[in-house]
């Protein structure tokens, strides 16, 4: 995530930054780059979402830890363009769905979007869920992007399907051959 400077205290040595919550952070000085200035975006990280004095608690990041989660942000972003998969983890329940982890970011699979471990669909089912902490590939259908929240829906896990192997006998030659069909992938949409 990242933060918009809006105050600095040269005097005490504070910043202040804007993450998009309650209340903006505070940093001193020597937490955040030297160049800072006013109305800079900075790269945090979220510690603990709300303290016990209902704040967020955030942390700022290394340059080049910000550079590789946008990196990763935008290969994302490539692949929905391109209608290609990515891979991720089905990490937990959350309401209406689950979260999907998908290098470094986490995003959210819709339970009547969700696929088993054989690729059916889930349904009504309460206790079904897909395969939780195995590598899987999904399809992203959409990314936003605001006030330094990124978010991303997928659906899937997209399994791929094997036609059977239709072996045709030629009694000239004496020998089988396989159908020239190979296994495709297909989506919860019905699109290859």
């Amino acid at each position: 995530m990242s933060g918009i400077v809006t105050k600095i205290d040269s005097r005490n040595g504070f910043i202040d930054v804007d993450v998009g919550f309650k209340m903006p952070s505070s940093f001193v000085k020597e937490e955040l780059p030297e160049d800072v200035k006013l109305g800079d975006r900075v790269p945090l990280r979220v510690k603990r979402l709300q303290n016990p004095f209902g704040e967020m608690d955030v942390d700022s990041v290394s340059v080049d830890q910000y550079r590789k989660h946008q990196l990763a942000w935008d290969a994302i972003a490539r692949k929905r363009e391109s209608r290609e998969l990515v891979t991720g983890r089905v990490l937990n329940a959350v309401n209406g769905g689950f979260a999907v982890g998908v290098s470094g970011h986490v995003g959210f699979l819709p339970k009547n979007l969700a696929r088993d471990a054989k690729g059916r669909r889930l349904g009504h089912d309460r206790d079904a869920t897909p395969p939780i902490g195995e590598a899987m590939q999904f399809r992203v259908l959409s990314m936003t992007e605001a006030g330094g929240a990124r978010n991303f829906v997928v659906s899937g896990p997209e399994v791929e399907t094997k036609r059977q192997s239709n072996f045709t006998s030629n009694s000239n030659h004496n020998r089988a051959r396989p159908a020239t069909g190979t296994g495709k992938v297909r989506t919860w949409d019905g699109t290859k």
